[in-house]
This record gives structure tokens, sequence and C-alpha cells, in this order.
């Protein structure tokens, strides 16, 4: 059974301002790869070589030269959400692309450590019209919440007010083309979306079988700049699984010091003194001054750091600046956010987002 692969990345991506000022959502960078590329990757490895992707209105373009100039070698299908209107309909518009064809869906904004072959294989082991992948949830009212019994789901609440469990919809699944009869017959909610919890709750009720796997590892939904850090994080620690070029070892050179894990793109330059790490992202490019440290942070393409400054838990755009001698905040949240092109000075932020 060869399956395709959807990813639904139609999401405006308000709360990761500035950085969606410039760029659609699912081109954000994070440890060396945008969002879209860490979900495309994680599907080919699972054997998928056809995806669809759901994309933001009037993006097409850009993202269809970007992604195939990439993926070379697997063929990349594009489709618009003209209107936001939740994940059912972001789906069902892909639904001519996938054709007769069983998938597997996954959420653009959704990064895990999981590896897609064995929900896929979950599904191929069932007689079910979907296979979805669970995780357990800390705040179970915010999650599409599940109710099992067996291998089966018998039950499917979004975000309840008082959650009967604590396993949630981890935002993949495999589907049969079943699902399309079901979003057919989707109700709006009361937000005035279509969610695909709900299409399958009907499944459920119309008596299908509704498989599952549960998650043996992290799974994070990139919704603002605290998630963004924290994703960096995670897929450095997993520094195999993401790009051969992060470094995994003290690295001690002749003129600066690295502390692992981090990621450096080409053509970084990295002053005299400077010391860097851990879990920092340097994309092409960036630039970081003489007797800087940075910690927790992400530097886009041509991000510039002055000299002696100390700058972490951070996110820094593509040919944004940094003046020297300047010291982000000793917060355990998000401490600097500066969009494409925009710069501090001596005298504060300016044009940025500055956290407490």
């Amino acid at each position: 059974m060869d399956l395709k692969g959807v990813i639904l990345a139609a999401g405006n991506g308000k709360r990761l301002r500035p950085l969606t000022n410039t760029r659609p959502k699912p081109l954000v960078p994070v440890a060396g790869r945008t969002l879209l590329e860490h979900n495309i990757d994680k599907m080919i490895a699972a054997g998928i070589d056809n995806i669809i992707i759901v994309l933001p209105k009037n993006t097409t373009l850009q993202l269809s030269v970007y992604l195939k100039g990439h993926y070379p070698n697997i063929t990349l299908d594009f489709v618009e959400q003209m209107q936001v209107l939740g994940t059912a309909h972001a789906l069902d518009v892909a639904k001519s692309q996938i054709g007769a064809s069983d998938f597997l869906m996954v959420y653009g904004d959704n990064l895990t450590g999981y590896d897609y072959a064995k929900l896929i294989k979950r599904h191929k082991s069932n007689v079910a019209s979907a296979t979805m992948a669970l995780m357990h949830a800390d705040e179970p009212w915010k999650h599409g919440i599940v109710e099992i019994n067996g291998a089966r789901i018998t039950d499917i609440v979004e975000k309840p007010e008082n959650p009967k469990s604590d396993l949630a919809f981890a935002g993949m699944c495999v589907f049969t083309p079943d699902i399309f009869e079901a979003i057919k017959h989707t109700e709006k909610s009361p937000r005035g979306e279509y969610y695909l919890t709900d299409s399958l709750q009907l499944l459920i009720e119309w008596e299908h079988q509704i498989g599952y796997a549960i998650l043996d590892t992290w799974r994070l939904n990139v919704n603002d700049h605290k998630d963004l850090l924290k994703a960096n994080k995670l897929l450095l620690s997993e520094e195999a699984s993401v790009h051969s070029d992060v470094v995994n070892q003290n690295e001690q050179a002749d003129m600066f010091h690295i502390i692992p894990p981090v990621f450096i793109g080409a053509e970084a330059s990295i002053g005299d003194n400077a010391v860097i790490g851990p879990y920092v992202t340097l994309e092409n490019a960036a630039i970081v001054g003489e007797n800087t440290r940075i910690e927790n942070s992400i530097l886009l393409s041509r991000a510039n750091i002055g000299n002696n400054c100390s700058i972490a838990n951070s996110i820094l755009g593509e040919n944004s600046c940094v003046a020297d001698e300047f010291h982000t905040s000793e917060s355990e949240s998000v401490a600097l956010v500066l969009g494409d092109g925009e710069r501090n000075s001596e005298f504060g932020v300016r044009n940025a987002e500055l956290f407490p």
C-alpha cells in the first residue's frame, strides 16, 4: 500500500510575528531547517515520496520554488486554503490531489521526534478508517481528547471542559478516503471552523474503526516564539537526525569556543573569544562579534550581533543587527525577538519585541 503524504501548513502565524511579517509560517527556520522541511524530511524517511502541501493563500509561488529546489527527487503538489476555516476544511481542499489513496496527514507546525513509519506500520496492521497518533497531554482541555477501549478509539472531544482522559490527538493521522465523507457532514464549530476531530468522531458514530498509536517521544506544536526556542533545543538535542552540520562535541577553535549542541550554517562568522552554545542555531552567513556570548538562541541568515554582547533566549531575523555591548535580561522565557532587517542600538531595543 503506497501512501501519500499531506501537510496542513495554512496557518497564518500571527503569534510568530515579526518573523512571519516577511515569510509564511511554514518557512520559519529552526535548527537548520524550516518547519515545513522538518516534516517533509520525516515523511521521506518513512518512505513517502508523493507529498501534498496545503498552504496559506497567495504563497504557492514562493514556497513551490523554494521546496522544489530543495527536493528535486520527490513529487510535491501544492493547494491553497483560501479561507481559514479549520483543519477539516484544510484537508478537504486537498481531496482531488489525494484521490483514492490512503495518506499520512500531519499538521505543518507539528514537530516531533516520533518516527512516522511507526504510525504507518500500525495503520497497515489494522482494518481501520484512520489511525491516530496520540500523546499524554499535561493540559488536556487544550486538545482534542480521546477515549480508548482496547485497540480502538471510542470517543473524541475537541477541547473538552471536563476531559475524561489525558490522551490527546498529536496532529498526525493515517487516513483512508473515508474521512472525506465525514468531512462533508461535519458541522461548523462555535468558533466558525470545521475540526478534523469532529470528522473523526463522526466516523466513530458511523461505526468505523479508528485505531491509534501512542507517541514514545516528544511532540511540540510551534505556535509562538517560546515554542520555537523549545523546538530548537529539542531538535538540536537529536543532532544525528537534524543535520550533519550540528556540532555535538565540545569544540575549542583557535579563537572561539563552542558548547554543543549547535547548528552552524555555511559562511557563518564567529569573532575572537566568542562563546556559542548550548542550543544555538546560526543560519547561513550569520555574524557573531568578538567577546560575545550566545546561548539558547536562533540567528537567521545574515543576522549580525556586535562585540561584547550577551544574548540568551532570543530570535534574530534575517539581516537584523544588535549593537555592541548589548545584554539581554536573564529571562527564562523569550528575551528578545527582532524581525528581518530590524536593529537595536546602545539606547535600547528599537523596532523589536522585548520580553520581560
